[in-house]
């Protein structure tokens, strides 16, 4: 004689059948969002260390930043321009060393005349006294030391350049800090609030 379930035992089998699919989608769940906090922090170094890299303008002079990282955005008052409409271009400008000089060459320089950098064509190198002259409009001419070599011209600043010329400046760091901030602040409260609340749940079911 065939033995039937009572309309309880069903019910119970029902009841333990949810409850283990709610445990496993809960369990599930809190695997994923564990996931999620490890890549949340990964991307939180990853902006400190940005955030560390982006601050050396702040703590650095532009020739020692070019020495020590490479070609960095610079605004510039290109070769050739004539005063007073001088207007300042943001390039890169990357590394170049005194003993490369040659003659004919147009290389950056700093003026402290106008506190600007300044795009200018080397006319002649004392190589003995490490100094050279440098023209701007090919009227008059300037001697500059070793150390005054900025670098040379590596062409127009792309989209990332110009990134890094905006928080370059205390301001533009300031700010950018802050929109970091906001963003990874609102992440870490998202994450853990969730968290609490699977773990509530999961304990909730447990009782």
């Amino acid at each position: 004689m065939e033995k039937f379930l009572t309309t309880s035992e069903i019910i119970d089998m029902i009841e333990n059948t949810r409850a283990g699919e709610s445990t496993i989608s809960i369990d599930s769940e809190k695997s994923q969002w564990r996931l999620g906090k490890i890549i949340y922090w990964i991307m939180v170094g990853i902006a400190v260390l940005q955030l560390a890299y982006l601050s050396l303008p702040l703590f650095m002079s532009t020739h020692t930043l070019i020495d020590t990282v490479g070609s960095q955005p610079v605004a510039v008052a290109t070769y050739g321009q004539l005063p007073p409409s001088i207007s300042l271009q943001i390039i890169k400008v990357g590394q170049y060393q005194f003993d490369e000089l040659e003659v004919t060459d147009v290389v950056v320089v700093y003026n402290d005349v106008d506190s600007i950098y300044i795009e200018k064509q080397v006319i002649s190198i004392d190589q003995a006294n490490q100094t050279f002259v440098a023209t701007y409009t090919g009227t008059t001419a300037d001697t500059y030391e070793a150390h005054d070599l900025i670098g040379v011209n590596e062409g127009t600043a792309g989209i990332f350049q110009l990134f890094l010329f905006a928080v370059s400046t205390q301001t533009g760091y300031i700010g950018t800090a802050v929109v970091y901030v906001l963003i990874f602040g609102i992440s870490y409260v998202f994450f853990f609030k969730r968290d609490k609340i699977l773990i509530k749940d999961s304990d909730e079911d447990e009782r």
